[in-house]
């Protein structure tokens, strides 16, 4: 057996710590540590591991997108009352700080900073052994992880890790939810820094990876991006990769942006190698949405022009069984150059249509139609009305802050309940860029009815300077609120859970009444991508788009949440991806529905009190 004493800098950080001590145990012929000092004090124990979920980022120094997926220590890891606190905010009491879980961070580190952090070890370890603890260290960073959630109904957090060969894997980018052969098991698109992967949904939250089943053949991109839709008369969905720097080319990674992949699949639901769609523009954000209500979803890809050259956003038609047509300026089509991250879609100006919430460095962007057009004869031309909203995040709210935010993950959601929805934006400098501001906490623009919106991210507990990335908005506990999901580049996952009023974490109190509503179709498409829902009180209606994709390098695939006000019963009526209308279902407010296509009734449903044992 070998064995050695390890000594360490004190400038390195706990998790540093952990993860060289995973990083030591995995080296071929170490079979323990004899004792591990900080700076001569107490010795650590030798039984901790990290794992990591990003891509080897090489000698990229700009945009690295975060996985979705998390990495982490595999315990129970409820949130801790002490960590979370309360605030009032004006006129608005909404909710408290959910504190961060102990969830293992998501770095990036290059293969520079791998050996710079394992030559701070002692002098005692060889040479040899110094090149082989870097080298696992690096690996160790880029393992996902897999986290079930085993929250309680409307009360504390917590998740357990899962682990598997199939879903541990590295150079991982993000992920999305999707059931693609339409057996209500959930699967997983998994976008890597190499080979994508399908992970097939077995249930209990179990899965395989199902490449060769499904024929799915994946290059070996940096893939960023992601979203699928059914295409009328598919059994199976049409599905769409967005790949980043194409790192095969010389002369570094300016001007260097790999095309992206659309993926159509045959009567028996395979796919085969895929086809290129030029030019690519280093695409972060990519979303098949119905921008002008006619039934078919188009496509729209986000582009970061730090590395583009002639490139913008981009918006193409799609038809069944035909090519990919791309707007241009005789359509209508604007072009735009941004730092496009992360895309975000609502009827925010209340047209009918949808609105899309770019996100990038310096200001966002909210692209709405231009308001001269007839309706039905709709033209691509948008306009920016960010500014209109005070939604632009071009600066941190950070009192002395000069310098511009950078904005990754946009996710628009009703957090209060009161019929208006929402705004979350992650937020945080690449990595050290000197002409961005380093402090740069994520927003939370709360709508306050008055076509203005208010950020309440300080007040919420929820601005630190975390360099934020990718970010989930989802009612976790089932309570009616959602709570919010944000992976950190160098910093643990945080989770943030909506106490609404309530003045103690030990219950929530949403502000006003709410819908989740789950439509589910027959035969394919069982959870209706390309859907529209409407639910009306009173005078008013709020329509929301169902859609697979977008975000910033992560995705969900959850009922739709609505939040109703003071309203005790609403109509909610669906227009089904095949286009058909539902009529007006009647329903009590507060409650979970199922609406089944060519169903008179909803069916109403009360989720468990505890999460379902793992088995």
């Amino acid at each position: 057996m070998k064995s050695f004493r390890v000594v360490l800098d004190s400038s390195l950080s706990p998790q540093d710590i952990h993860r060289l001590i995973g990083a030591v145990e995995q080296m071929k012929g170490v079979n323990s540590i004899d004792s591990l000092n900080l700076d001569g004090g107490e010795g650590y124990p030798s039984s901790h591991s990290g794992r990591q979920s990003s891509p080897n980022q090489g000698n990229m120094p700009y945009n690295n997108p975060q996985s979705a997926q998390m990495g982490g220590d595999g315990n129970n890891m409820p949130l801790s009352e002490n960590s979370q606190r309360k605030f009032i905010s004006a006129s608005i009491k909404w909710g408290v700080k959910a504190g961060k879980v102990n969830l293992d961070s998501v770095r990036n580190m290059t293969p520079e900073e791998t050996v710079k952090m394992a030559m701070k070890l002692a002098d005692m370890m060889p040479e040899e052994d110094k090149k082989r603890l870097a080298d696992e260290v690096q690996r160790q960073h880029s393992l996902s992880a897999l986290y079930i959630n085993q929250s309680t109904l409307g009360g504390e957090l917590s998740f357990r890790q899962r682990t598997s060969s199939d879903t541990d894997m590295y150079q991982v980018t993000g992920a999305y939810p999707i059931d693609i052969n339409n057996d209500e098991f959930i699967d997983l698109f998994v976008l890597r820094v190499g080979e994508n992967i399908i992970l097939k949904g077995k249930g209990n939250c179990r899965f395989e990876q199902a490449n060769r089943e499904f024929n799915f053949i994946s290059g070996e991109e940096w893939s960023t991006a992601f979203s699928a839709v059914w295409e009328k008369g598919q059994d199976f969905p049409t599905l769409v990769v967005g790949n980043y720097v194409d790192r095969s080319k010389s002369g570094g990674p300016f001007g260097n942006c790999h095309d992206n992949i659309l993926y159509r699949p045959n009567e028996q639901g395979k796919y085969g190698p895929g086809k290129p769609i030029r030019p690519g523009y280093c695409t972060l954000s990519i979303l098949f949405s119905d921008w002008n209500r006619d039934g078919i979803p188009d496509l729209r890809i986000s582009n970061d022009r730090q590395y583009y050259r002639n490139g913008y956003e981009q918006l193409y038609r799609l038809s069944p069984a035909l090519p990919l047509y791309e707007y241009n300026a005789g359509d209508g089509w604007r072009k735009l150059k941004i730092w496009g991250m992360g895309i975000a879609s609502h009827d925010l100006t209340a047209t009918g249509y949808p609105d899309y919430y770019l996100t990038s460095m310096a200001d966002s962007k909210l692209e709405s139609l231009t308001t001269n057009q007839n309706l039905g004869s709709v033209r691509p031309s948008y306009e920016d009305s960010a500014g209109k909203f005070g939604i632009t995040a071009h600066r941190p709210n950070v009192e002395g802050e000069i310098f511009p935010s950078t904005a990754w993950h946009p996710e628009f959601a009703d957090f209060n309940n009161d019929t208006m929805m929402d705004l979350f934006v992650s937020k945080g400098n690449v990595e050290a860029m000197s002409d961005f501001t380093k402090k740069d906490p994520n927003n939370l623009f709360i709508n306050t009815g008055r076509n203005m919106f208010r950020d309440i991210a300080k007040e919420a507990g929820i601005a630190n300077y975390a360099r934020s990335r990718g970010a989930s908005v989802t009612d976790l506990n089932n309570d009616g609120l959602p709570d919010i999901v944000v992976v950190n580049r160098s910093e643990p996952v945080e989770i943030y859970r909506n106490l609404g009023g309530s003045d103690t974490p030990k219950q929530t109190l949403p502000f006003g009444n709410w819908l989740k509503i789950r439509m589910v179709q027959e035969r394919y498409n069982r959870y209706v991508s390309g859907a529209w829902v409407e639910v009306k009180m009173g005078a008013k209606i709020v329509r929301r788009e169902v859609a697979i994709g977008g975000g910033h390098a992560g995705g969900k695939l959850v009922p739709v949440h609505i939040g109703t006000g003071t309203a005790e019963r609403a109509e909610v009526r669906v227009l089904w991806s095949n286009g058909d209308w539902s009529h007006w279902y009647r329903i009590f407010t507060n409650n979970h529905v199922i609406l089944k296509q060519g169903q008179e009734l909803p069916i109403y449903y009360y989720p468990p009190e505890q999460a379902f044992p793992e088995n």
